[in-house]
C-alpha cells in the first residue's frame, strides 16, 4: 500500500539518564500497521510527516532540557531536510543501513557547522559504519540485537577515546541497566523502568488509598455535577488547573468562567471525569520515572477505554476500562505490590480479579498496549488480528490515545 499523511503513525519512547531522570524521548515513526512490518515505501514522506506533525505534536511537552531523537533515511540525510528542526532541541539519528558516501559525509559536516548534534543507531561494531563515528556525539547499542552483555562490553572498550555518549536501547529490566550502567553507559531506552520495582515494606498510605478510591468514585454512572464541583474544590491547585486546561483545549467559547459548576458545564462530564483521573495519578508520581508511568497510565486508560467499544466479549462499561487501564500501572507508579494496593480499595471483586489477572480476560489488552509501547510491530499485527480488529483502526485509537494524554498531561502539571 502506497504510504500517504494519513498511513503515518507517530508514537515517543523516553530515553533516561544514571539518575532515573527523562533525558529526552526518541521520535517514531511508522506506515500504517496494515502495511508489511515498518517498512515505509515512502521514506521521506514519513520523516516529513514526523517534522510537520509529530515534532509539533511532542514538542511542547518537552522541558527545558530534554531533546528529541528523529530517525533520518539516507535521501533525507543528503537533503536540508533536518533544517526544519531546531538544532538546540532535535538530534539528527543516522539510521544503521545508511552508507557512509561522500555525499552523506558532507552533509553531515553542514549539518555539524550548523550546531546540529548526531546520533548513530544500532551500532554493534560494524566496520562499515565506523566511518560515521567521528561526526557523531551519541551511539546507540541495540542489546538485544547482542549474545550477551559481554558483547556490549567488549563495543564499550572499542569507543573508549572517542568522546561518544554511550545509549543502551531495548533495556528491558533494571538488573541488565544496572549492569550497563556500570560499564560506562549513560543514557537508556527501553521497557526496563515500566516494570514494577517493589520496595520492601512499603505500604499504601491512607492518602494514596483515598486517592485511588475517588477514581473509582468518578467512573460511577449516578456521580452528578455536585459531587464533580466538591471534588475539584477539594483542592485550589485542581481549580486552578482546570482553568487552565479549558483554555488549552479550546473549550472556551468566550464566555466568562465564573465559577466551578461553570467550567465544568463548558467541560462537559466525560471530558472533566478522564482530566480529574489524570491530576490524581499525576499527584501520586513523585519522581520523572513516575510521571511518563503516568503518562503512559493515562494513554492506557483512553486506549482501554475506545478499544472495549470494538471488543464485545468483556462485561466491563468504557469507563470501567478506562480505570483499568490506569491500574494496570499503579503497582509501577508506587512500588508496591499490586495485591496490596487492591486490598484496601472499595474497588468490584470484578475489577480486581481482573487486575489480579486472575482469569485473564485483560491479557489481550495489556499485551496490546505494551506492544505499542515497546514499537513492536511484528506483535501488534499478530495480537490485532487474534483480535479480528482492523489493525489501521487500531492503530487510530492509539494515535487518538496519545494525543488526548499529551494534551490533558500537559494540563495537570503544577
Amino acid at each position: 500500500m502506497e504510504s500517504s499523511c494519513e498511513d503515518i503513525f507517530v508514537a515517543r519512547q523516553p530515553i533516561f539518564d544514571t539518575s532515573g531522570n527523562i533525558w529526552g524521548y526518541e521520535l517514531l515513526y511508522r506506515s500504517s500497521a496494515s502495511a508489511v512490518g515498518a517498512q515505509i515505501n515512502d521514506e521521506n514522506l514519513a520523516t516529513i510527516k514526523v517534522i510537520s506533525d509529530g515534532f509539533s505534536l511532542v514538542c511542547e511537552s518537552l522541558l527545558n532540557s530534554q531533546k528529541l531523537l528523529v530517525n533520518f533515511p539516507c535521501s533525507l540525510l543528503t537533503s536540508e531536510a533536518a533544517f526544519a528542526l531546531p538544532s538546540d532541541k532535535c538530534i539528527v539519528e543516522i539510521l544503521e543501513n545508511v552508507y557512509p558516501s561522500k555525499d552523506v559525509l558532507d552533509s553531515l559536516h553542514v549539518l555539524l557547522a550548523n550546531n546540529y548534534t548526531l546520533a548513530l543507531d544500532d551500532y554493534i561494531g560494524q566496520e562499515e559504519l565506523k566511518p560515521f563515528l567521528p561526526f557523531v556525539k551519541i551511539v546507540k547499542i541495540d542489546i538485544l540485537a547482542l549474545d550477551s552483555l559481554d558483547q556490549a562490553n567488549e563495543i564499550v572498550k572499542s569507543l573508549e577515546g572517542n568522546g561518544v555518549i554511550l545509549l543502551a536501547e531495548k533495556v528491558e529490566d533494571i538488573f541488565t541497566y544496572e549492569k550497563l550502567m556500570d560499564m560506562g553507559f549513560v543514557l537508556f531506552q527501553g521497557y526496563f523502568f515500566a516494570r514494577p520495582e517493589v520496595v520492601p515494606g512499603k505500604k499504601v498510605s491512607a492518602q494514596e488509598v483515598s486517592k485511588i478510591n475517588l477514581l473509582n468514585e468518578l467512573g460511577k454512572d449516578d456521580l452528578d455535577v455536585v459531587r464533580l464541583s466538591e471534588i475539584v474544590k477539594s483542592d485550589p491547585s485542581i481549580s486552578f488547573r482546570l482553568l487552565k486546561y479549558i483554555n488549552m483545549a479550546g473549550q472556551n467559547t468566550g464566555r466568562c468562567i465564573d465559577s466551578v459548576e461553570r467550567a465544568i458545564t463548558v467541560l462537559g462530564r466525560r471530558q472533566l471525569v478522564q482530566w480529574l483521573r489524570a491530576v490524581i495519578l499525576s499527584d501520586m508520581s513523585s519522581s520523572m520515572k513516575a510521571n511518563e508511568l503516568s503518562f503512559m497510565a493515562v494513554n492506557r486508560g483512553f486506549f482501554f477505554q475506545a478499544l472495549s467499544n470494538l471488543v464485545s466479549c468483556y462485561e466491563f462499561q468504557p469507563e470501567t476500562m478506562f480505570l483499568i487501564g490506569i491500574l494496570t500501572l499503579v503497582d509501577s507508579i508506587m512500588e508496591i505490590s499490586l495485591s496490596d494496593i487492591l486490598k484496601p480499595l472499595a474497588l468490584d471483586d470484578k475489577i480486581k480479579n481482573v487486575m489480579l489477572d486472575t482469569d485473564a480476560k485483560l491479557t489481550p489488552f495489556i499485551e496490546l498496549v505494551r506492544a505499542y509501547e515497546k514499537w513492536d510491530v511484528n506483535k501488534i499485527k499478530t495480537l490485532v488480528t487474534s483480535l479480528s480488529l482492523d489493525l489501521d483502526v487500531v492503530d487510530a485509537i492509539y494515535n487518538k490515545s496519545f494525543a488526548k494524554t499529551l494534551a490533558i498531561m500537559k494540563s495537570v502539571a503544577n
